[in-house]
């Protein structure tokens, strides 16, 4: 049982050129009011050390072909860095594996299956990139990745008071991250209404192969550690506090390494898709839009992203197909009886990347 609140309140190629807006803002339905126009990503401005080149290190390529890493890649990133992000990522491929032993931190019997939560919650990040203004082959290529590179590293509880921790990986070869806390409880008779979600960058420096589903955005004692910011918290009744278009901002150049492309209401529900928070049956008493609407009621879109996209459909049916193909033809895996196919042994992150992978 998590702690009550504390005090605190056609295949992805990877591409060699830029990462191009598109030549015309698309028509469909805007989903807020216009901010300012999106600049393309533009790291080659911030980042000297990036390349479109892929980096000559063993580790770096391993890395790289096993998680479908775009560029830019970050050449400063050492070799040791890179075997460090390999094992890392490969602990959390195994712990987001369904059917295996090291999954148990991961499964709680009081919640919807978190697994099948983040598959749905991958399919929301990616939705937040489809939407955005880029050329659509960019667009594709950095959500097909985006799927695969999300990841559940603790789930404790029941619905009503429970915590979930998560964490979603770069697009790019860049060796960053960002860990996700979420906090929820509800309990009428202690009187005890209270949401959180904390979020914290990491940098290459942050790998950690000893503890790999340890959350950086929380100290031991559970409060937010230095440096991350609370993306929303709830203490009941029809207010929700909730971080700044800045803070929501910094988030841009840990995933993307660009400033100005996504927009704060973009980023902002990209953290929540990845936080799985609006995946759980909580209930925010009093509140009258629901959580996600009422912490981003101050940010708004730019100029040409929008909510509903028909990129999003195409993607997901056919990604919907690959998974069912894939495990038609791996008949030895598959398990009868099971709800869903993606309780179906099997890496979670991996098989999202059916999509990145497809040729």
């Amino acid at each position: 049982m998590p702690a009550k609140r504390t005090n605190s309140p056609p295949a992805s190629k990877k591409s060699d050129k830029p990462y191009d807006k598109t030549e015309k803002a698309p028509k469909s339905k805007v989903g807020a009011p216009k901010l300012s126009l999106s600049t393309p990503p533009n790291w080659q401005t911030h980042f000297s050390e990036w390349s479109n080149n892929l980096p000559e290190g063993e580790n770096a390529k391993r890395c790289i072909e096993k998680w479908c890493l775009l560029p830019p890649y970050d050449h400063s990133i050492t070799e040791e860095q890179w075997e460090l992000y390999y094992k890392e990522r490969l602990a959390l491929d195994e712990i987001n594996t369904c059917g295996s032993e090291a999954s148990s931190p991961v499964q709680s019997d009081g919640l919807r299956p978190p697994l099948r939560v983040m598959e749905e919650s991958a399919a929301d990040a990616a939705a937040v990139i489809y939407g955005s203004v880029l050329a659509e082959d960019s667009k594709i290529a950095i959500a097909r990745t985006l799927r695969g590179s999300l990841y559940i590293t603790e789930a404790d509880g029941e619905e009503g008071c429970f915590t979930v921790n998560t964490r979603l990986y770069s697009p790019f070869g860049i060796g960053m991250s960002v860990d996700l806390a979420y906090n929820y409880s509800f309990d009428y008779r202690e009187s005890d209404f209270f949401g959180l979600l904390v979020a914290r960058p990491n940098k290459p420096g942050d790998l950690d192969t000893e503890n790999p589903r340890k959350c950086k955005a929380l100290k031991e004692d559970g409060s937010a550690q230095v440096g991350s910011v609370e993306v929303f918290v709830w203490n009941g009744g029809n207010a929700v506090g909730a971080a700044t278009a800045a803070d929501i901002s910094s988030f841009e150049p840990t995933l993307f390494g660009s400033k100005g492309w996504l927009s704060p209401l973009k980023l902002h529900n990209l953290l929540l898709a990845a936080s799985t928070c609006s995946r759980y049956d909580d209930v925010y008493q009093e509140l009258n839009p629901d959580i996600a609407t009422a912490s981003s009621k101050k940010l708004k879109f730019f100029e040409g992203e929008t909510t509903e996209n028909e990129l999003e459909k195409v993607e997901t049916a056919l990604y919907k197909k690959l998974r069912k193909q894939m495990l038609e033809g791996d008949a030895s895996g598959v398990v009868d009886g099971l709800e869903d196919e993606d309780d179906q042994p099997g890496c979670v992150p991996d098989r999202l990347l059916l999509l990145a992978r497809h040729k």
